[in-house]
């Protein structure tokens, strides 16, 4: 019974382990009986590991806009060996996390400077000797800097891609 309502669960999306887990511990299931769904779920391809990892990935990269950081540690999370999560993610090109890193910093910059108070970075030009300028520069570019952490992106990259987007402006 569990097993067929397991099988249609993953047939719909790509299941990993712990999720299966999850769902039998919900549902009462003991370990023993659990770890057999799970032996037979898997080789009847039901779960396949690299194959969930590999759609987690593509989804957070194209949806989300989750940076190689992020994802990373949601699959470990989630239980993903981490020799799986490293070979799936050398598939995707820095190049790609790089132009997606800059559309979300830009986006973020338009935001930033519709208030009054960055507003005048750009009403005044470049100041480098005005200490106010200076404070108010740094403050913008270490919330990009953190709204680039968040989204799960290295620290060199977001601060080669936040200087691109700063020095553009």
């Amino acid at each position: 019974m569990s097993l067929q309502k397991l099988q249609n669960y993953c047939a719909k999306a790509e299941r990993c382990e712990q999720d299966i887990r999850r769902k039998l511990m919900l549902w009462n299931i003991t370990q023993d009986e659990a770890q057999n769904i799970i032996d037979e779920l898997k080789k009847d391809g039901f779960i396949d590991e690299k194959r969930y990892c590999s759609a987690y990935i593509h989804d957070k990269m194209m949806f989300s806009k989750w940076g190689m950081t992020k994802i990373r540690a949601a699959l470990l999370r989630k239980g993903i060996d981490r020799n799986i999560i490293t070979q799936e993610l050398e598939k995707y090109d820095e190049i790609g996390q790089n132009d997606k890193l800059k559309t979300i910093l830009e986006n973020k910059l338009k935001q930033l400077m519709r208030s009054e108070r960055y507003a005048i970075l750009c009403q005044n030009g470049i100041d480098t000797d005005n200490y106010e300028y200076r404070k108010i520069y740094y403050e913008l570019k270490n919330k990009l800097l953190r709204h680039a952490a968040s989204q799960g992106y290295d620290y060199d990259t977001a601060q080669q891609v936040i200087s691109s987007v700063l020095n553009q402006e």
